[in-house]
């Protein structure tokens, strides 16, 4: 009997309260129908305040899961750092090392002698491809007078100034005498002679070239049999010592993640104690001081139906006029992957100055938008502790969600951080990274150029110095781009990558429509999946997400693109990621 007092008192309840949108605003009214007006009030206020207190409750709860999986994680961390450091010690007491001797002197030694004999190479390399270019020149019949080498000769500098000045001679004897006198003659004749020795100094400087490329050779030999020298002087020792950096390095990257996965559960112990809820009170009930909709007539039948009717405003924590995803607890909830960040949309004043985002990083490196990359660089190390991944592909359900762009902004940070980095654009239906690098639409299409015509690989990458990265790149799209992905010179080439480079960061193409993500995903050890803020819909990235499962490919992680900070500042989007704008003081945009 108790139970069905209740039922019918929270049916009552629910008939005579109604609660609205006014109109496309994001303001909720409440309104309770009762015969008592502070009744009325009262009920609408309390369902309020609850509305409020479980929001906030839910935003608490979400940060205190976060924080206990960063406490799983700090313990793990905490038991691989005291097992690698007790794993040092008995290497270092195995090996007979000290504290203070990490590699041995002859270890050393061959470090420096292998950082000559790369560069030696590489400079060998560029004067052969140098040497080529010139052949290539006189096999053209093409005038060599354009080379550097012949333009910084001070001697051709100097017969190019004799010429002048005979030319400038005969121009003005000319204006006297005609052609056939014997003065005119004579500043020709001097004129082929100079022009015979300016062919001389040019055979002599191409000649030269050759003399280098063989003394660099030579250098080569040199450089290593002394390595060769120093390495079976005390071979044992040195693998010792170079097993002990290595696990020293282990350590040291290991110690650092801890730093910062406690940092982050700082942070969210701190937003647990700011956390409020996404929605505010605009205006209170107060008890009406006449009926809110019944006649004065009928009222005196129906007796003292008092109604409470009042407007009050909540900032709604989703628009309910569409379905975009704006916070990563969507993404986690929806799709059961780990949100890595929200990447910031940078102002138009910033994309004016920069011509791509990564620009700005490289300019900005404490900025929000700076911050965001550093998470997802973070997080991506942070999946697979033991084997950290090195090659990452970024990919996304549709186009224009932001991958070339996070691709080189997620190059260029993990640079910063002193790590050797390759960005390449294997989106070969629509490449784009020359173009936000600035590299005319004329250049050589270089990475097609090497795994279809054989062009040396030192000769197809690109350096870009103000962002710190190596570019593979290319300006055409190709017919057919599914057999390039799934060749096997392609994957030739990304191992050959992986052994040169820290991180090799793969751009390609969205993961609907087309399969060459799905190919490209079989060459990664990790797939960052990109998202745009309030844009892109559930449904959408459920069904990139299974379009890569099929292929036997695992989203490692996500990240929402262009997010609109200020929006989500206002109207709490983001739950628990909303924290960054309260920390504006520590970013410089």
């Amino acid at each position: 009997m108790r139970e069905r007092l209740k039922r019918a008192r929270i049916e009552e309840l629910t008939e005579a309260l109604r609660v609205r949108q006014e109109g496309r605003s994001m303001i909720l009214s409440i309104a309770f129908t009762s015969p008592d007006p502070y009744e009325a009030a009262k009920v609408a206020n309390t369902i309020a305040d609850l509305f409020l207190e479980r929001q906030a409750g839910d935003r608490v709860a979400a940060l205190q899961a976060n924080n206990e999986w960063l406490k799983q994680r700090l313990s793990e961390l905490r038991e691989t750092i005291r097992a690698t450091e007790n794993a040092i010690e008995e290497y270092r007491a195995r090996n007979a090392l000290l504290q203070s001797q990490s590699i041995a002197p002859e270890t050393e030694q061959a470090q420096i002698l292998t950082r000559m004999l790369v560069d030696a190479r590489a400079e060998r390399r560029e004067k052969e491809s140098r040497i080529r270019y010139v052949q290539s020149l006189v096999r053209r019949g093409e005038s060599l007078n354009a080379l550097s080498e012949v333009l910084q000769s001070p001697y051709m500098q100097s017969l190019w100034e004799q010429e002048r000045g005979l030319a400038m001679q005969e121009a003005e004897l000319l204006s006297t005498y005609g052609p056939k006198h014997p003065t005119i003659m004579r500043l020709r004749e001097e004129q082929r002679k100079l022009r015979e020795q300016q062919q001389r100094e040019i055979k002599r400087i191409i000649e030269n070239l050759g003399n280098e490329v063989a003394v660099l050779l030579e250098r080569e030999r040199s450089i290593e049999a002394d390595i060769a020298e120093l390495m079976n002087k005390n071979n044992e020792a040195a693998r010792a010592a170079i097993k002990l950096r290595e696990l020293e390095r282990e350590l040291e990257a290991n110690r650092k993640l801890h730093d910062q996965f406690a940092q982050k559960q700082k942070e969210i112990e701190a937003q647990v104690k700011l956390t409020k809820p996404n929605a505010r009170i605009v205006a209170r009930a107060e008890p009406p001081s006449d009926p809110s909709s019944v006649p004065p007539p009928l009222f005196a039948l129906l007796g003292f139906l008092g109604a409470g009717s009042f407007g009050l405003g909540l900032a709604w924590v989703r628009e309910r006029l569409d379905s975009g995803l704006r916070s990563g607890r969507e993404i986690e909830a929806t799709f059961g992957i780990p949100c890595f960040a929200l990447v910031p949309e940078l102002p138009a004043k910033a994309l004016r100055q920069f011509s791509s985002p990564a620009y700005y990083l490289a300019a900005k490196p404490l900025s929000l938008y700076a911050e965001s990359m550093r998470a997802v660089a973070t997080a991506i190390r942070a999946s697979d502790i033991d084997q950290p991944p090195r090659v990452i592909q970024v990919t996304s359900s549709l186009p224009s969600e932001g991958k070339t762009t996070t691709v080189l902004s997620l190059a260029t940070l993990l640079a910063s951080e002193g790590h050797s980095v390759i960005a390449v654009d294997l989106d070969l239906r629509h490449p784009s990274l020359a173009r936000q690098l600035r590299q005319p639409p004329g250049s050589p299409a270089r990475l097609i150029d090497h795994l279809m015509q054989g062009m040396p690989l030192e000769e197809a990458i690109v350096r870009d110095s103000q962002l710190g990265i190596d570019v593979l790149a290319t300006h055409k799209p190709l017919q057919n781009p599914g057999a390039v992905l799934s060749s096997r010179r392609l994957r030739d080439l990304v191992d050959r990558l992986r052994s040169t480079y820290d991180y090799v960061i793969l751009d390609g193409t969205p993961a609907l429509g087309v399969t060459d993500a799905k190919r490209l995903s079989q060459l990664a050890d990790a797939v960052l999946f990109l998202i745009r803020w309030e844009q892109t819909e559930a449904e959408t990235v459920a069904d990139a997400i299974d379009e890569m499962a099929k292929s036997g490919a695992t989203v490692t992680g996500a990240a929402l693109t262009l997010v609109d900070y200020a929006k989500l500042a206002r109207y709490g989007y983001g739950g628990r990621d909303s924290y960054y704008t309260k920390y504006q003081r520590y970013y410089t945009d």
